[in-house]
Parts: structure tokens; C-alpha cells; sequence
């Protein structure tokens, strides 16, 4: 496996949880807490616009 494959899988299974066994509500809810956690991981939290401010 390639060095980009290495590092692909735990990172989309970080932002792909299994959607279709949750509510819509919960999914979004998972989605921004596991947003938060990455933005505190990669230190981008300052810099990136909040989830809530890009859906309209």
C-alpha cells in the first residue's frame, strides 16, 4: 500500500460514520463533533470557518 493509501483509510473513517443507521440530526451532530476534533488535532480551529456558518 502507498504511503497516501496509509494515511486515506483512518482519515475518511474519521469524517464517513455510517450515516444511514442515524437520524439526520445525529448525524450532524456526530459530523461537527468530529470536525472540532480534528481542527483541534491539526490546529487549523482558529482558521477554519465553523461548520454551522458554511450550511444554509
Amino acid at each position: 500500500m502507498s504511503i497516501v493509501g496509509t494515511a486515506f483509510e483512518p482519515i475518511r473513517g474519521h469524517f464517513h460514520p455510517h450515516q444511514h443507521k442515524q437520524t439526520a440530526s445525529d448525524y450532524r451532530e456526530t459530523m461537527r463533533q468530529r470536525i472540532e476534533s480534528w481542527r483541534s488535532m491539526t490546529g487549523v480551529g482558529a482558521l477554519a470557518q465553523p461548520l454551522d456558518q458554511r450550511i444554509a
